[in-house]
């Protein structure tokens, strides 16, 4: 028989030979020790350098935008096959000012004027999100370009 330290006949505590928790303590526990060891990761830190360090002309010809897609002012020519493939310039292209509503469209999960894109982007949200931003740098770019001629 177990005696505890509080009761009289015991004289001295019996020796624990590990944690005596409950449970419903063990699961506080383990879920404090999990939220510490998230806070402490590196890894958010290593998603947000990954994701800042992507390079949107590179994504633009890996998942192959160039195929019905030109941007005249970083030299990339369409490749198109057929005329009827053939989508618009970009960045000169009219883009929809609901950047959400881009995303969803180079997913194929929305629609521009009546057509979703032809093909649906393949790469990662954090991918998406860097192919736009250049493609927003570069229609910035022809802006102020167009803007200094106009002077």
């Amino acid at each position: 028989m177990r005696h505890t330290p509080s009761s009289p006949d015991n004289t001295q505590p019996t020796p624990r030979t590990g944690p005596n928790l409950s449970p419903a303590r063990a699961v506080v526990v383990v879920a404090a020790i999990v939220a510490t060891l998230a806070l402490l990761a590196p890894y958010p830190a290593t998603v947000t350098a990954a994701a800042s360090e992507l390079d949107g002309k590179t994504l633009f010809m890996r998942e192959k935008c160039n195929l019905c897609h030109s941007i005249p002012q970083e030299d990339i020519e369409a490749k198109v096959k057929s005329e009827k493939m053939l989508g618009p310039d970009l960045p000169t292209a009219e883009a929809p000012e609901d950047a959400d509503l881009m995303l969803d469209f180079l997913r194929q999960k929305a629609e521009i004027n009546g057509e979703k894109h032809k093909k649906a982007f393949k790469g990662s949200d954090e991918e998406l999100g860097a192919l736009v931003a250049w493609l927003d740098g570069l229609r910035d770019e022809d802006s102020e370009e167009a803007g200094e001629r106009g002077r």
